[in-house]
């Protein structure tokens, strides 16, 4: 609740300032998790979901383009992945700290995930077409539920929320069909919005990363200005992250603007302030970079 008052009181100073820019905003997804049984079994479901990453990145340089886009079932990797989905709680140990420099900071392998859902979905699918409702949900139910456990994850990166996203909208497809094919209107209306959400959001992303956060940095634009001016209101720490990661380029790309080096040193003395963490651990790099270290950094992870 806290979270969408946050996103209502966002977007209604967004609308009354006239904003220019537009601060991508998640979807609701405790409203899907409320519709789809939770696992209950104690214990991390990230300790088998990160065995399974580490046999599926062994197998990746076997396959060809036709291989590797769903499990299989009798392998070691699918029995990882759902005895993982047995545990309510999932929480990667690297998720918990900001390594530095951020840029190396570890998220979930997306091939396993993305294999997963698709399996689930097929599954699902399958099971649909022949009717076998209860069995058709259970496996859509299954890709929610591996999507939930990553969203529910404390990880706070831009890239777990897109494969986060990805993995839930193709079980959430899943559960809208079985709710139109029951007849359920209230239940399909109830995923549609979500799929509609998580759509809107997927498209605000990729332009707010490559224009409102344009890298290399050029110069200071009034799109940063209004963002280091809501930094404190982003209740959504991902944005908060890339704003910061921004900050460090920017300030280090051009040492003598003063007003740059007055707005980023705004935003990294709110970033220090903040009630995480690893808000604060980064906000306090944001600061110490160096102008080469940066361009190393840049160098390796954004080559031209």
């Amino acid at each position: 609740m806290k979270q969408i008052l946050a996103l209502m009181l966002i977007g209604g100073l967004m609308a009354a300032t006239g904003w220019a820019v537009t601060v991508p905003q998640p979807p609701d997804v405790n409203a899907i998790s409320a519709m789809v049984t939770r696992p209950a079994k104690p214990g991390n479901a990230a300790e088998f979901y990160l065995k399974a990453e580490g046999l599926i990145s062994e197998q990746m340089a076997k396959y060809t383009d036709t291989d590797g886009k769903y499990l299989d079932e009798d392998a070691e990797v699918y029995q990882l992945v759902m005895q993982g989905l047995e545990h309510r709680v999932c929480v990667f140990p690297y998720a918990t700290e900001m390594k530095l420099p951020p840029y190396d900071q570890r998220t979930p392998l997306m091939l396993l995930y993305g294999n997963a859902i698709r399996t689930f979905r097929k599954n699902g699918d399958m099971a649909l077409e022949e009717r076998d409702f209860a069995e058709a949900q259970k496996w859509y139910e299954k890709g929610v539920n591996l999507g939930l456990h990553i969203w529910y994850d404390p990880g706070i990166t831009i890239v777990q929320d897109l494969i986060t996203m990805a993995i839930l909208q193709q079980g959430v497809e899943g559960l809208c069909d079985l709710a139109v094919t029951r007849g359920d209107a209230v239940r399909a209306a109830a995923c549609a919005r979500f799929l509609a959400d998580t759509t809107r959001y997927l498209e605000q992303i990729s332009p707010f990363l490559k224009k409102t956060l344009a890298r290399p940095p050029q110069g200071m634009t009034a799109s940063y200005k209004e963002l280091a001016e809501w930094f404190p209101v982003l209740d959504h720490l991902p944005i908060q992250v890339e704003i910061l990661l921004y900050t460090a380029e920017i300030r280090t790309a051009l040492p003598e603007d003063e007003e740059v080096q007055a707005i980023s040193n705004k935003v990294i003395a709110m970033g220090k302030k903040h009630t995480d963490v690893r808000i604060q651990k980064l906000a306090q790099w944001a600061e110490d970079v160096t102008q080469a270290d940066m361009e190393r950094f840049l160098k390796k992870h954004f080559p031209k």
